[in-house]
């Protein structure tokens, strides 16, 4: 390990991005036993930058609150499965931390491809003129980090098959208990009674606005992206509710949204045979008909 002598996270959220991450960071953080700091997203390891010491002591930083009872020290940044852009992050991981335990949560590959192209779109990330199927074909990211087989192979390929835990963010939005008890088993900690509470609605449109007001407000030089950084969350709400709101990412055809599940039937197919059932539902799997590829097989067996 790069850092010895720190307690450094030994949890880690990997992603998907825009696949209800910050709920299970959020939900995570009422467990006595886990401790997250402030920042969600430290991602430290998407990139070779983690040999830097100084970025390594500033990661320590963030865990220097965390309470001595904590059994586990969080880190939830989605650009831990981003691969092969960033990274190699499960050997980054490695390298700093050991063998921390992983979750990772996944949604519809589809419907998560196109919340993160308006996430970006909404952020300035992307031109004003530039539509979904332009997105597709300029950053091919945005639809590797649906690939979740591909992504997955790689932890498992460093660090065993049953190294991470894969959940369902369409599970936990509908039913957080069940979801819930997984990973309290999966992470051996106490049950806990609070995981129905209501939440505020998280990454909500409105609140993807109003952040993206926020980042171009903070992103015109390093001391206001500081600045933003530090600034207590409470103020800024209030800066949220003050500043413009920008414009409704495009509008995403059918016949892009078919591209989409082009591009990754494969890696899908390769998921539903390590996960089944789970994915039954979502509609990606349903239109290439997996679901039905599954009931035959199990009929011809009987």
């Amino acid at each position: 390990m790069l850092i010895s002598s720190t307690r450094l996270p030994n949890l880690l959220i990997i992603g998907a991005m825009k696949a209800s991450t910050t709920l299970l960071y959020e939900l995570l953080q009422r467990h006595p036993q886990v401790w997250f700091p402030d920042e969600k997203e430290p991602a430290v390891f998407q990139d070779g930058r983690v040999n830097d010491p100084d970025r390594l002591r500033a990661y320590a930083q963030l865990y220097r609150a965390a309470p001595a009872d904590a059994r586990y020290l969080g880190d939830a940044s989605t650009a831990y499965t981003k691969l092969p852009h960033l990274g190699p992050t499960p050997r980054y991981i490695h390298a700093a931390l050991g063998q921390p335990r992983m979750v990772y949560i996944l949604r519809d590959p589809v419907a998560r491809t196109v919340s993160n192209f308006t996430h970006a779109w909404t952020r300035c990330s992307y031109p004003r003129d530039m539509s979904f199927r332009a997105a597709l074909d300029r950053d091919p990211m945005i639809v590797d980090a649906s690939r979740y087989h591909q992504q997955l192979s790689a932890y498992h390929e460093q660090f065993g098959p049953d190294s991470v835990l894969v959940l369902i963010a369409e599970q936990l939005h509908h039913d957080p208990v069940r979801v819930m008890r997984r990973v309290e088993a999966y992470l051996e900690i106490e049950p806990f009674d609070g995981w129905d509470q209501p939440l505020d609605a998280v990454n909500s449109a409105q609140r993807v606005r109003a952040s993206a007001s926020v980042q171009r407000w903070t992103g015109r030089s390093s001391i206001a992206r500081r600045i933003g950084r530090a600034m207590p969350g409470s103020m800024r709400g209030i800066i949220k509710r003050m500043l413009p709101a920008p414009p409704p990412a495009p509008r995403v055809a059918a016949a892009d949204r078919a591209l989409v599940l082009e591009r990754i039937a494969d890696d899908l197919r390769a998921l539903y045979e390590l996960l089944g059932d789970e994915i039954d539902p979502w509609p990606s799997v349903r239109a290439l008909s997996l679901h039905e590829h599954h009931v035959c097989a199990a009929a011809a067996v009987v």
